[in-house]
């Protein structure tokens, strides 16, 4: 094992997006009902030279949620990979994938519970990077059964 690891191509990337991001939202909450606007921060720094942290507030339905991202990336098996907890439900969720330099698209996918129907759904992230000052995201579930379906996106400005 390397006992000083080296910060690889792929950790510098996650270091620009550090900062703060202004975020505006959309919730989809269902067929056919429009989605719920939703508006906050996220504060984008480093945990050393390997992780990336977010830690998010955004107001929806007259209250507020709060989270935190951790983004890293795995040397040894080549992925990216996530951890997301937020102040809305009691599950950790756990994703990895791929972030595709010609498209700047990073996509990340895990098997987590869905807390409507406490069933293990995959949830897939699709995160797009126009960095510095530009970032975007949409998550989709697919509960066992059912069509995946989009069930938040979110704008990033600096």
């Amino acid at each position: 094992m390397n006992e000083n690891p080296i910060a690889t191509r792929a950790h510098e990337w996650l270091a620009q997006g550090i900062g703060t991001w202004k975020v505006k939202g959309l919730y989809y909450i269902g067929p056919g009902q429009d989605p719920l606007d939703a508006e906050g921060t996220e504060t984008v720094e480093m945990t050393g030279p390997f992780w990336q942290r977010g830690n998010l507030r955004i107001e929806l339905f007259d209250s507020v949620i709060e989270g935190v991202t951790y983004l890293g990336f795995d040397p040894m098996r080549q992925v990216f990979v996530s951890t997301w907890i937020d102040s809305a439900n009691p599950y950790l969720y756990h994703y990895e994938g791929s972030y595709d330099e010609q498209t700047r698209l990073l996509s990340l996918t895990g098997r987590n519970t869905d807390p409507t129907s406490g069933k293990q759904a995959t949830y897939r992230s699709l995160a797009g990077y126009d960095l510095p000052n530009e970032r975007s995201l949409s998550l989709s579930i697919e509960i066992p059964g059912s069509d995946e379906t989009e069930i938040l996106s979110y704008e990033y400005t600096k």
